[in-house]
C-alpha cells in the first residue's frame, strides 16, 4: 500500500508542477573523463588511481579470487526453511537498489527465459525498492525489508534465507554531489558499508554481493530532484566509491571481514562496470551511452528507455554467464543435474568408479589475462592421475608437469613470466580426457 499511494502522490506532484516534456541535457554527450577500466595506473585528479582493482588492474588479485571461488563452491539450492535441498531448492540472486536496478533486471530476466544452458536450481529475483535511497538499508528500517520480503519474494514462493547472492547498484540520496570527489566517495562508501551489513542481517545466507558504479550522468535532467545524484561527476565519482569498498576488503579492512569469526559484510566483487563518458566510446570494450535511443525522455536521465534496459541487461546477463566467480553457480552443470527433477540428491555428482569428464565448469584458469602467475581451480574433478602442458601458438611446449593426482577443490599454479608474451594454450590430461584453454600473457 505504501508504494501505492507513493506513487499516485508522486503522479500528482508530476502532473502539477513539472512539465510535460522531458529536460535531458543531450547535448553533453561527453566530459572528458576517463573510465576506471581505460585509466589503469594513472590517477584521476591526483588522488584516486584507475582500474577495478588495486594497483591500477582490471584483474582480481590471485588471493581474493581464490577465496571467492571457495565461497561460490559452497552455494546450494536451499528450500524456505533454509535446508539443502536439491529437488525444490534455490539459490536466489537478487537484485538490489532502486527503479534504476529494478527495470533492466527484469529486462535481464526476461532475456533469461531464451537460455537453456542456466542452472535450473537458481532463481534471479527483482528485490529493488524504488523508492528510496540506500540511505534506507539500515537494521531497523522493518517497512524497507518488508516490502521486499512480501512482494519480491513471497510472491515467488521464495524466503529472504534463499538470498545467497546479490548484485547491488545504488546511490545515496543525501550525500551526492559532483564538487567534493574526497567527501562524497567517504560519505557514499560508508553508507555502502552500513547497508551491507543490513544485507547479511535480513539475508543470512548472503554469500557474495556485486557491486556496480552508476552509468554516465551527464544527461541529467536539472528540473528533476535527484540531478544532484546523478549529475557528472557524481555518477564518476561513484565508481571510485565501489572501488574503494571492493579494495578495502582486499586489504583486510576489518570492517569488511567475510570470512572466519566476526564476519561483517558478504564476500564482494565487481559486477559489471558500466560507466562510460556517453558517446564517447571506452577504449576496452567501446562501451557507449546514447541519450536520444538509450535514456527515457521523462526519466531525468537516470531512467532508460527499453532498449536502454535491454543493453543494460545484456551486459549484466552476459557478464554473470562469463565471470569466473559466477559461471559455476549461474550456469548449468553436473552438480545440479537433480535440480527440479522431483528427487532427492545430496549433491555428490562424481563416484569414485565413474570416469572424469573434463568441462570448461569442471577447470577454471585465472587471471586470464595474467602478466604470469596463474592458478587453475579443479572443480569436482578426481583423478588418479594428471598431466598439465603449456604450449605456444607454434606448438611448442613451453611447460610440462605430471601429478600423482587431484582431489575435488583443489588449486594448482603454474607460471610462465619467463615467457614472452602472447597467447598460450593451457592442456590437461586425465582419465583419458582432455582439456584445452587459451590463456593470455601480459606483461
Amino acid at each position: 500500500m505504501r508504494k501505492l499511494i507513493l506513487a499516485c502522490t508522486l503522479l500528482a506532484a508530476t502532473t502539477i508542477a513539472q512539465p510535460v516534456f522531458g529536460q535531458l541535457n543531450c547535448a553533453n554527450d561527453s566530459t572528458g573523463l576517463i573510465p576506471l577500466v581505460d585509466l589503469g595506473t594513472d590517477y584521476y585528479a591526483g588522488i584516486y588511481q584507475g582500474g577495478l582493482y588495486p594497483g591500477g588492474s582490471n584483474i582480481m588479485p590471485s588471493g581474493h579470487m581464490i577465496n571467492g571461488l571457495k565461497i561460490m563452491k559452497k552455494l546450494k539450492p536451499l528450500d524456505t526453511a533454509g535446508v539443502v535441498n536439491y529437488a525444490t531448492g534455490k539459490i536466489v540472486l537478487g537484485g538490489f537498489g532502486a527503479s534504476t536496478v529494478g527495470g533492466p533486471f527484469n529486462h535481464m530476466i526476461q532475456l533469461m527465459k531464451d537460455y537453456n544452458d542456466l542452472n535450473p536450481c537458481m532463481k534471479a529475483v527483482n528485490t529493488a525498492n524504488g523508492s528510496d535511497g540506500i540511505e534506507a538499508m539500515y537494521i531497523g528500517n522493518e517497512e524497507y525489508f518488508d516490502y521486499i520480503k512480501i512482494y519480491k519474494l513471497a510472491e515467488k514462493d521464495l524466503t529472504p534465507i534463499q538470498v545467497q547472492v546479490g548484485w547491488l547498484m545504488h546511490s545515496s540520496r543525501i550525500d551526492s554531489n559532483g564538487t567534493d570527489p574526497i567527501g562524497y566517495v567517504d560519505s557514499l562508501s560508508k553508507r555502502f558499508l552500513i547497508a551491507l551489513n543490513t544485507m547479511l542481517y535480513y539475508y543470512p545466507n548472503l554469500k557474495v554481493v556485486y557491486l556496480s558504479g552508476f552509468p554516465y550522468g551527464g544527461y541529467a535532467d536539472p528540473m528533476k530532484a535527484l540531478y544532484h545524484v546523478i549529475k557528472e561527476p557524481s555518477s564518476y565519482h561513484h565508481n571510485f566509491a565501489m572501488k574503494s569498498l571492493i579494495e578495502r576488503q582486499i586489504t583486510g579492512d576489518p570492517a569488511l571481514k567475510y570470512k572466519g569469526a566476526g564476519i561483517q559484510v558478504p564476500y564482494l566483487a565487481w559486477g559489471p562496470n558500466i560507466w562510460a563518458d556517453g558517446k564517447n566510446p571506452r577504449e576496452l570494450d567501446s562501451l557507449t551511452w546514447n541519450c536520444e535511443t538509450e535514456f527515457a525522455i521523462d526519466g531525468g536521465g537516470y531512467h532508460l528507455t527499453n532498449e536502454g534496459k535491454d543493453k543494460l541487461a545484456n551486459i549484466l546477463l552476459q557478464f554473470f554467464r562469463t565471470d569466473t566467480l559466477s559461471e559455476g553457480w549461474f550456469m548449468d552443470g553436473p552438480k545440479w543435474a537433480s535440480c527440479g527433477a522431483g528427487r532427492l540428491a545430496d549433491g555428490s555428482i562424481i563416484l569414485p568408479e565413474e570416469p572424469t569428464i573434463l568441462t570448461k565448469d569442471e577447470i577454471t584458469v585465472f587471471p586470464n589475462p595474467s602478466s604470469g602467475q596463474y592458478y587453475v581451480d579443479f572443480d569436482e574433478v578426481l583423478t588418479e592421475a594428471i598431466q598439465v602442458k603449456v604450449v605456444n601458438q607454434v606448438g611448442e611446449v613451453v611447460l610440462e608437469e605430471s601429478y600423482g593426482g587431484i582431489q575435488p577443490f583443489s588449486f594448482y599454479q603454474f607460471n610462465l613470466s619467463d615467457q614472452p608474451a602472447g597467447i598460450y594454450y593451457f592442456e590437461v590430461v586425465a582419465n583419458g580426457e582432455h582439456f584445452s584453454q587459451p590463456i593470455i600473457l601480459n606483461h
